[in-house]
């Protein structure tokens, strides 16, 4: 494994090899099932996992802690509601698309068995999303977690998500939607190298021009003009977007040059014949490094799972 760790000035990357073993187990109890009302649901779950590296740098109590082997014990208690409604004109192209909607509650404690050190580790998620009426249909949530460790959090994160879409607008005989998201990602007291850049797909990249963070701001819009376009039996949409971004240290100091991240345009096609949805195609230039880049993805139908009973976990920094 090639593992990136950032240090204060650049980024460097560290050969590894580990093993993980991981077990976890849940189950969820129904309280009121009947479909004219939301369905709630209390759901308790168990884990145990182990990490241990065959190949690492060197490591001692207070470095290259990433590296170290343990064990991690997790429990979580929780509680959700969870429905859908119909909607067409969001994801697909048409079709009946089912938008989740309901809360979630869910407290999640344990241990960890390291190396060096044992710290007890605490978590808790909230979640809430649904329509607002004539004004779209709008999803927040919010995580916190930290290990406790000498009386302090320690690798404490908090994330805050929040995502929107506008009613259909018609322009003519062609339909628009916005979607607005905004992210939140701040680690505090974290160990020395763990920092963030200034994309969300993983930690410090090596071709970011500048040094990490630990906080980050993302804010997103998006606008799908969906038309009667049809082209070889696929009815096409076009999109414009924007990606902003602002990464600071704990000071509040910013590194970046630009705090646009990708700023581009994309279609988006549907096909009696797809399976996997709408077909999704960007293009897109990014400021900060000064790329153009281009994606190609399937667009899934949504997914409920902000509601559902998932894997407890420690909240990553990423």
């Amino acid at each position: 494994m090639r593992r990136v760790l950032a240090g204060s000035v650049t980024p460097q990357a560290t050969l590894s090899s580990y093993y993980r073993q991981r077990i976890w187990l849940g189950k969820a109890f129904a309280i009121h099932p009947d479909k004219e009302r939301q369905y709630g649901r209390v759901f308790v779950m168990g884990k145990v996992a182990h990490q241990h590296f065959n190949k690492r740098p060197a490591v001692a109590k207070s470095s290259n802690r990433a590296f170290h082997h343990g064990w991690l014990g997790l429990a979580s208690l929780g509680f959700s509601t969870k429905r859908h409604y119909e909607a067409q004109w969001v994801r697909g192209m048409g079709s009946t698309e089912h938008i989740p909607y309901g809360s979630k509650v869910n407290l999640t404690g344990g241990y960890q068995l390291g190396e060096f050190v044992g710290r007890p580790y605490l978590r808790l998620d909230i979640a809430q999303g649904g329509g607002i009426g004539p004004l779209g249909h709008l999803y927040g949530g919010m995580n916190l977690g930290g290990f406790l460790h000498k009386k302090a959090v320690e690798q404490g994160v908090v994330k805050f998500h929040l995502s929107y879409f506008t009613p259909l607008l018609g322009v003519g005989n062609q339909w628009l939607r916005h979607f607005v998201t905004l992210d939140y990602l701040a680690g505090h007291n974290m160990f020395t190298g763990e920092l963030i850049g200034s994309s969300a797909e993983g930690k410090v990249a090596l071709q970011d021009p500048f040094p990490g963070g630990t906080q980050r701001w993302q804010l997103g819009l998006e606008s799908v003009l969906f038309t009667p376009l049809r082209l070889a039996g696929c009815q096409v949409a076009a999109l414009g977007f924007v990606e902003a971004v602002r990464l600071q240290d704990g000071q509040g100091k910013v590194q970046q040059r630009s705090f646009c991240r990708v700023l581009g345009v994309g279609i988006r096609c549907t096909h009696p014949r797809f399976a996997f949805g709408a077909l999704q195609a960007k293009v897109g230039y990014h400021p900060i490094t000064r790329a153009v880049g281009l994606s190609v993805s399937g667009l899934l139908a949504w997914q409920p799972g902000a509601f559902c009973m998932e894997e407890p976990d420690v909240i990553l920094f990423q």
